[in-house]
């Protein structure tokens, strides 16, 4: 990603007899930590906002996608200017890289620091004064580094009573050569110190590393955050998916699912398309019924307040097998909540609860196609569905357990079932195995 050291750098050393090569320092693109807080709270919110609106994936793509540009830019070389420090035994070599026309390069020997200004506040600045040559003006060389580059004001923190003892012999004033922008600059400040024994002035260093110290606190804070976000993104109801999931796919699959057209009987009644809010089944206020029913879907009259006293009772071990009654809230929709045989029973003298589901449904998720043996596609709307489960007994109509979650299976059913050759349009999410075992299984296993 970042460009090689420019060859005419290490001729130049070779040239100025610097001795052995050590390491070389890049500038980057400067961050500002309070601009990565705000882009990357701004984007854990987004995140966060759109799963909880049934689109987490997308908030997982645009979060990861706000982090990552944030580490490349962070990475890239600077577009205008381009800088390296090539740092050898006896001195280093300064080059600067412009769009157009040859590098511009400058050597320094050790000998030549007189000392360095280093500063965390108010901005992070990092300067070294370097002593003219016996005899030379205070002017800047030739084919050194622009003046914007090369020369600044001495630094807060900067040791100012320094300066008199950096004089040259003929009492020129040391220029500045600012090293900001170049990383690591941990690395590069002990790198200075090493050379130039007593250049950096301990307190202003002390003073860098605690504010370096925080920053990387708040980066790492930063991190944290975003971990969190994922993880959170993730657990919340309506996010997961125990299916192959189609979240955020606003086109039809590209090859349609099957329907089957075996059954063909009475369309079932339409609801309302003004959706109505749910509402618990009676207290028991409809009636009792002795004896017990014929059927099991006799059962579903629990959910109206109707009880059953001849029914089983809901004590002793398990397992208390379960009726299990669906109700849709203001609109039509293909549901399907699931094999819940092991749990259910044929036999209605083994009734002892029943799980009375009422969902509503949510925002639009995805659409599922689906293709019959005569070629005729049928296109249903994949929606979010909030479930409320209420589980009570058969036999006395007491609650004995209450849920709410969203359905947080968000795949397109396999096949499909018409009526009178037509089906729903709308299709929602289901809920995984954990929650019918949270919400009606552990009442029927114990």
């Amino acid at each position: 990603m970042w460009p090689s050291l420019p060859p005419q750098a290490l001729s130049t050393a070779d040239r100025e007899a610097l001795g052995r090569p050590e390491t070389v320092f890049r500038s980057r693109q400067p961050v500002s930590l309070r601009i990565a807080a705000s882009v990357v709270g701004g984007g854990c919110a987004t995140a966060i906002v759109l799963a909880l609106l049934g689109l987490p994936f997308i908030g997982l793509v645009m979060l990861a996608v706000v982090v990552g540009s944030l580490g490349i830019w962070r990475l890239l070389p600077p577009a205008l200017e381009r800088r390296w420090l090539a740092v050898h035994e006896h001195g280093f070599v300064d080059v600067v890289e412009f769009p157009v026309g040859p590098p511009v390069l400058q050597t320094v020997r050790w000998s030549e620091v007189a000392h360095a200004q280093l500063s965390s506040d108010p901005a992070d600045a990092f300067t070294l004064a370097i002593r003219p040559p016996p005899g030379a003006a205070s002017a800047p060389m030739a084919g050194a580094l622009p003046a914007e580059t090369r020369h600044a004001e001495v630094a807060p923190g900067g040791s100012a009573s320094a300066l008199p003892a950096a004089l040259g012999n003929d009492g020129a004033a040391p220029r500045l050569l600012s090293l900001t922008g170049l990383a690591p600059r941990g690395r590069l400040i002990d790198t200075i110190g090493r050379h130039v024994p007593g250049s950096i002035d301990p307190t202003a260093q002390r003073n860098w590393a605690e504010a370096h110290q925080h920053d990387r606190r708040v980066a790492a804070g930063l991190g944290a955050l975003v971990v969190a976000t994922l993880l959170l993104t993730v657990i919340l109801p309506g996010s997961g998916s125990a299916q192959r999931s189609v979240a955020g796919s606003f086109t039809p699959h590209s090859a349609p699912r099957s329907y089957s057209t075996a059954i063909d009987s009475p369309l079932p009644p339409v609801y309302s398309e003004t959706p109505s809010a749910p509402t618990a089944p009676d207290e028991g206020s409809s009636g009792v019924v002795s004896g017990i029913p014929g059927s099991t879907y006799d059962y579903a009259a629990v959910c109206d307040g109707t009880v059953f006293p001849d029914a089983p009772a809901y004590t002793g071990p398990p397992r208390h097998y379960v009726y299990v009654d669906v109700e849709a809230r203001g609109h039509e929709a293909e549901y399907y909540l699931g094999d819940l045989s092991a749990w259910e029973s044929d036999t209605p003298s083994e009734i002892q609860l029943v799980a009375c589901v009422q969902y509503t449904l949510g925002s639009v998720i995805g659409s599922c196609r689906y293709q019959g043996t005569g070629g005729k596609v049928l296109t249903q709307t994949l929606r979010n569905a909030t479930y409320e489960v209420w589980v009570r007994s058969a036999r006395t109509g007491q609650m004995v357990g209450h849920s709410r979650f969203r359905g947080s299976v968000r795949s397109c059913e396999e096949t499909i079932v018409t009526f009178g050759g037509r089906a729903p349009s709308i299709q929602i999410t289901r809920p995984s195995l954990a929650q019918l075992r949270s919400s009606i299984g552990r009442y029927v296993t114990g």
